[in-house]
């Protein structure tokens, strides 16, 4: 199983990033964390920055995958969320460390709409932030990186894509239940120690 991370495909304050420029990463598998699993906060950095995003799980076996049938390679999808160092020493290696990439549980791929207009919303002790992510602000649309992805290297069953975070994200402090919806239905919860 893959984990791979897409940086840098999020529309802000109206600017557009290039559609040909893919930034993609291999995140370590001792970063993931499901849903319902502490995530122990590093000691190397003071702050942090959480940010939701969508997660994408490939179903089958694909390599240059077309794509009139990009649709077929995605089986599910669920909340994420990615953790980042906003200051100390270490804040370049913000996706491989232990718990940096939480993912909620999977809902199944019925209708590849839902691809195009999911979105990812916060909620902590606090309430409610208004940092939701949304499938609509992607620049490469899921469909596009299964294709280009697939020119890059094999997908295969089980592979997660972290489509790219929102821009901006919540602070989370240790103590905190931090939850993600999915289309507005509670889909991910993390508790930070």
């Amino acid at each position: 199983m893959k984990i791979i991370g897409i940086k840098d495909n999020y529309h802000t304050q109206g600017i557009n990033l290039s559609e040909t420029n893919l930034k993609a990463e291999i995140i370590a598998d001792s970063a993931l964390t499901r849903s319902g699993k502490p995530v122990f906060l590093p000691d190397f950095a003071c702050r942090w920055s959480l940010h939701p995003t969508l997660v994408l799980r490939i179903g089958r076996l694909g390599k240059h995958i077309a794509p009139r049938f990009a649709h077929r390679y995605i089986d599910a999808v669920a909340a994420g969320f990615t953790l980042q160092a906003t200051d100390g020493p270490e804040c370049g290696i913000l996706s491989s460390i232990d718990g940096a990439a939480m993912v909620g549980d999977f809902t199944p791929v019925t209708d590849t709409a839902l691809l195009s207009t999911a979105t990812v919303g916060i909620a902590d002790n606090r309430g409610l932030h208004d940092v939701p992510f949304s499938a609509e602000a992607l620049i490469i649309k899921p469909l596009e990186l299964i294709t280009r992805l697939s020119a890059i290297f094999t997908l295969k069953m089980g592979d997660l894509i972290f489509c790219s975070q929102a821009p901006s994200g919540v602070e989370p402090c240790i103590g905190y239940d931090i939850t993600a919806s999915l289309c507005g239905t509670e889909n991910l919860k993390i508790r930070f120690r």
